[in-house]
């Protein structure tokens, strides 16, 4: 005679009282494996290595039979350079020839070459070190770590008599990995405010999207004043306005210890832009939407204008 078996659903509850009870009898024994890690950073810096001009002033004028112009560069073994033509006359010309060296430890890459400034009595213009030349750090690979450049000068017709005329170029630098990031890039600067040109001091980058929906950005400065807090201002020419000019405020931070800041992100600005000024200024020079203040030298003004194509916008 057989003997009828449990039902299913009862052996399943038996299995897991006998489980549970195997599981006080034991406990649980454990161990825990610790993994500490250490990220050193690399840096990236470039300096003017080398520079030299084509007429120093004791030889020939380039392209003439006379000794009358001169055309001199210095700054060399810093991150700017400053040419000087004395003496010039129309159809004077010269180039600057320049050694940019990569002084850390991450390989660049020229993102932009930017002039501003050029009056019409004049023609700037370079060569020889292209956007998306790549340079190794001089310290890391043997046989690299420089580049060569070449800054044409030519001064036209139109120039006259005991004049004066300047212009700034710049040269952005960004991490290989990172280069056309966002596809355009300014550079700014601090400037002279008697002839608008380049002064050492605190510098920044600006990488933008010249085409889409809104305005995506990344933005970089070193050598701010610590504990100021500064903002990234669409600054429009103050065509037909009265002080305060109206400006618009993009984004806004305080720098770190170390005076560096970092500003990212997207702004709507609903329309299209076309040859306009950034700038990154002290915050508490802005009331009410408007400069309120004007502190030049605290200021990093646009080494070129921006021209943006608003996706959003209709023709």
């Amino acid at each position: 005679m057989f003997k009828k078996g449990l039902p299913i659903g009862t052996i399943v509850v038996i299995l897991v009282i006998a489980l549970a009870a195997i599981g006080v009898g034991y406990g649980l024994w454990s161990k825990v494996l610790f993994i500490g890690g250490t990220v050193n950073t690399g840096n990236v810096n470039a300096d003017f290595d080398a520079a030299n001009t084509t007429d120093p002033g004791t030889t020939i004028d380039p392209g003439s039979d006379k000794n009358v112009g001169s055309c001199e560069v210095t700054g060399a073994l810093t991150d700017e350079l400053t040419v000087t033509i004395v003496n010039g006359y129309p159809g004077y010309s010269c180039d600057v020839y320049f050694y940019v060296t990569n002084t850390g430890s991450i390989p660049v890459k020229v993102q932009a070459y930017n002039l501003t400034g050029v009056p019409a009595e004049l023609v700037v213009t370079t060569t020889g070190l292209p956007i998306g030349t790549q340079i190794e750090p001089a310290t890391q690979i043997e046989g690299s770590g420089e580049a060569l450049g070449d800054l044409h000068i030519r001064v036209l017709q139109e120039a006259e008599e005991l004049a004066s005329y300047s212009f700034s170029a710049a040269i952005t630098l960004v991490q290989w990995n990172e280069y056309d990031l966002l596809g355009s890039a300014m550079a700014l600067c601090q400037k002279n405010p008697t002839n608008w040109t380049c002064v050492p001091g605190a510098t920044g980058v600006l990488f933008y999207g010249p085409s889409a929906p809104t305005f995506v950005y990344d933005f970089n400065a070193e050598g701010l004043a610590l504990g100021t807090e500064y903002s990234l201002i669409y600054y429009p020419e103050p065509r037909g306005t009265t002080w305060p000019w109206p400006v618009r405020v993009i984004h806004y931070g305080t720098p770190d210890a170390d005076g560096d800041l970092h500003l990212a992100g997207s702004f709507d600005f609903n329309m299209d832009l076309d040859g306009v000024k950034i700038w990154l200024v002290p915050s508490a020079d802005i009331v009410g939407g408007s400069m309120s203040g004007w502190n030049p030298g605290n200021y990093l003004f646009e080494e070129t204008l921006i021209t943006y194509d608003d996706t959003d916008v209709g023709p």
